[in-house]
């Protein structure tokens, strides 16, 4: 059975995570992409990766599973952000 903080961890990967997946949608169906920060982007996409290596260094699944899932989104909204941009 899972502890609390089992359970706290579980709802801070699922909170985390899908987060950041309306705005992808958002960004995919209207293909724009300019009120996004690519600063911003660069630099949660730096902390994703910065938490998986904590993550692994402390073998800890919920902080590699939810920055993962993070990077990926982040990841591509980056590149969305790169395409869609005006020439």
């Amino acid at each position: 059975m899972a502890d609390a903080f089992q359970i706290v961890g579980l709802v801070a990967l699922i909170a985390s995570s899908v987060g950041f997946f309306p705005q992808l949608v958002k960004t995919f169906k209207t293909k724009k992409a300019e009120d996004l920060s690519f600063y911003t982007l660069l630099l949660l996409i730096i902390a994703a990766t910065s938490w998986i290596v904590y993550g692994f260094s402390r073998s800890d699944l919920f902080i590699i599973c939810t920055n993962s899932i993070i990077f990926v989104l982040v990841f591509m909204l980056a590149i969305m952000k790169l395409l869609y941009r005006k020439s």
